[in-house]
Parts: structure tokens; sequence; C-alpha cells
């Protein structure tokens, strides 16, 4: 994702009425982990990993919601 991209979608939360995070395998291919870690404690919002992306979370993360699955 672009930088810009996530400036945009930053800019929008304080607008959202209920946001969550969701994320998954991408995260991690990414390395991701400590950003979103940083996220989730600075902003507080709940997130809810996928199966594929439970484990880059502590499961006693703050606003951790538990593990959600896809099937496509």
């Amino acid at each position: 994702m672009y930088h810009s991209e996530i400036e945009k979608a930053v800019s929008l939360l304080p607008h959202a009425e209920r946001p969550l995070i969701v994320f998954g395998k991408g995260a991690e291919i990414a390395r991701a982990e400590n950003g979103l870690k940083k996220l989730v404690e600075t902003i507080g919002l709940p997130v809810l990993p996928t199966s594929m992306g439970k484990g880059l979370l502590p499961p006693r993360a703050c606003c951790n919601s538990g593990v959600v699955a896809s099937h496509w």
C-alpha cells in the first residue's frame, strides 16, 4: 500500500462510527506486526485477525477481538 493511501485511511478513522482493523497474512508478509501493534496501542481500535494473521498480536493485546475465519 502506498504511503498516501495509508494517510488517507488514517484520516478517515475519526469519522468512523465503529472502526475495526481486520488483518491477515498480508500483514505478516509485509512484516507489519510492530507498526500494527503501535497503531492499536496508540489509537485503541479493536482488531480482528483472520486465521492467517493470528499470532501477529498477543492474544491479550488491547482490543483484540479474537479470530475470524475467512472462507472463499
